[in-house]
């Protein structure tokens, strides 16, 4: 294919791990850059986004179940003179592996990444990936635009954030000093940046999708926490967008056909009392509006801390949203875990914030979330964190891996809470010096399969109905049930084994299995035979759960006999 124009070709690269809209960080890099008059005549900058397919998960020949010599033919690289990729920890692997496959096509053609992941790993990232030639680190809008001005002169030193090849070395742009170099990562300010639901390309993409989709939305960024598993940054400032830009976007959003809902991407939008007040009371009137107008009404979601949430007044504008999802990251209730995530965690805040949503709205659609293998943390006082979050009775669980993220303390320092991690991208956990690899397959295990049975409200209110009536912990009923499951015939997992689920994979699974009404009737008949014997007692041998610990244990012994051996000798 012959290069259209005289102008540098620059191709930013996306992948979803669901439908969504066009990604709002590739349309703000974009937009900002255009904003400078020598880049709009010599940059043309175009948009290329792939979502996952879970279907063809696994396949020979493809990433994410994609295809990348087919991505690969559609992105022209012969005649591509920069590729951005845009990543994260969802889509590293792709990323990776797509832009060695563009190198070799062109060995010419620049490749930039960016996004939370590779800015995070930094010089590292180059280290790892040898097809890699730039890294910007933090917020990209403004280092973005420079890099490309950079590109007409020849002399990147300038770019601000920016990790970079000079020969067999990799330099950096980035000040010596930590302080300065956390402040140079971000931008004071975030008010004036283009928004992206007025980009007439992203508009073009809603009008055209096939689907309606989720669309994603930022008031603001920065949060003033410190969790250590966290890469948003300690304590980072809050910067926000205006707010008559806010609720034009979201008018904008919550009005469109093609807009199933609005996810809103801030690490804890409700966490300032004044703008929770405002944020929650406009969301409230749009959603009346749109009710009004169309008989129905959009749902908005966004993650929660509920300890941070101050005002009745709030929580009743959440109530009135309805449908809207509310995911609550709970993590952990232990307490020497959360000491040593830095985390706070009001256990009667907590709940009594949630039973007043509740109260106010019974149906409410609330989720949690849940870490599992958190420094300090082990198999029984997950159970309990689990326990908590069971006996709240929301409308789902998720519960994650530890990922150790860049940018994060954890990932700085993983010695100090105790964790062993892989030397090279994407540091997966090794092991951990409170949780043996046996009672993490375990604790995965169960947590996973509780989220299963969770997923049909029958059965978890008569597993909840039926732990009340015994007396019991709902996470022992829960227990007990899921392993006369483990004994049965009935596959949830589509043949593989739980060590080797992620928690993106398990949320698939979980959808197609109990998408079939004929597994939903197993599992509540099998439920209705657990009730006859609940004090049944069952052994994991010969099961696929024993497999999986067997080959997990196999898999990390040397690292678990390791970090053991760190332990004695401090």
């Amino acid at each position: 294919m012959q290069k259209k124009s005289d102008k540098k070709s620059v191709k930013l690269i996306s992948l979803n791990i669901n439908p969504r809209d066009l990604s709002i960080a590739i349309v703000g890099l974009r937009q900002t850059a255009y904003l400078d008059q020598t880049i709009k005549e010599n940059f043309d900058i175009s948009l290329h986004q792939w979502n996952k397919n879970y279907d063809n998960f696994n396949k020979q020949g493809t990433v994410d179940g994609l295809n990348l010599d087919d991505i690969v033919s559609q992105l022209d690289p012969e005649n591509t003179d920069v590729f951005g990729f845009s990543t994260y920890i969802w889509n590293q692997e792709f990323m990776t592996n797509l832009c060695a496959k563009l190198k070799k096509k062109n060995p010419d053609a620049k490749m930039l990444f960016g996004g939370s992941q590779a800015g995070g790993y930094g010089e590292k990232f180059l280290e790892y990936c040898d097809s890699a030639d730039f890294v910007i680190r933090g917020e990209a809008e403004k280092s973005f635009t420079q890099f490309l001005l950079s590109l007409l002169t020849g002399d990147v030193s300038d770019v601000p954030n920016l990790f970079y090849r000079a020969g067999d070395l990799i330099r950096t742009t980035i000040p010596v000093d930590a302080k300065q170099a956390k402040k140079a990562s971000f931008l004071s300010s975030i008010a004036d940046l283009p928004m992206p639901f007025k980009d007439e390309e992203y508009r073009k993409f809603l009008d055209e999708s096939p689907v309606p989709v989720v669309a994603q939305f930022e008031t603001e960024r920065g949060c003033p926490l410190s969790c250590t598993f966290c890469s948003w940054g300690t304590n980072l400032a809050l910067r926000r967008r205006k707010e008559e830009d806010v609720k034009e976007g979201l008018t904008f959003l919550l009005d469109h056909p093609n807009v199933r809902a609005v996810y809103i991407v801030d690490a804890n939008p409700l966490i300032h009392p004044e703008k929770s007040l405002w944020l929650t009371t406009f969301l409230v009137d749009v959603k009346n509006k749109m009710e009004q107008k169309h008989g129905q009404a959009k749902a908005v979601f966004f993650e929660l801390n509920p300890e941070y949430i101050k005002s009745p007044v709030v929580v009743e504008n959440l109530a009135k949203l309805g449908g809207d999802e509310f995911a609550f990251g709970l993590q952990s209730t232990s307490d020497q875990t959360l000491q040593k995530i830095k985390r706070k965690f009001d256990r009667d805040v907590y709940e009594t914030n949630i039973k007043l949503l509740r109260s106010y709205n019974p149906d409410a659609n609330i989720k949690f979330s849940l870490i599992l293998g958190l420094p300090a943390d082990n198999y029984e006082s997950f159970k309990s964190s689990l326990n908590f979050a069971i006996n709240l009775r929301p409308a789902d669980i998720y519960i994650h891996d530890l990922l150790i993220l860049p940018g994060s303390e954890m990932y700085r320092n993983p010695e100090a809470s105790g964790l062993l991690i892989e030397k090279h991208p994407p540091h997966r956990l090794l092991a951990n010096k409170t949780f043996s690899r046996k009672e993490y397959v375990m604790a995965k295990h169960l947590g996973y399969h509780v989220k299963l049975l969770h997923y049909d409200k029958q059965l978890r209110n008569d597993i909840l109905f039926f732990s009340e009536s015994l007396c019991k912990r709902p996470v022992d009923v829960y227990y007990k049930f899921i392993m006369l499951l483990e004994n049965s015939n009935i596959d949830t997992l589509n043949g593989e084994l739980i060590g080797d689920v992620s928690s993106e994979r398990f949320d698939y699974l979980t959808t197609t299995f109990m998408g079939i009404d004929k597994n939903k009737k197993l599992l509540r008949d099998l439920f209705e035979t657990y009730k006859t014997n609940p004090t049944m007692t069952f052994s994991i041998e010969g099961t696929k759960l024993e497999l999986s610990i067997e080959k997990e244990c196999d898999k990390y012994y040397e690292f678990e006999q390791k970090i053991m051996n760190q332990s004695n000798n401090t």
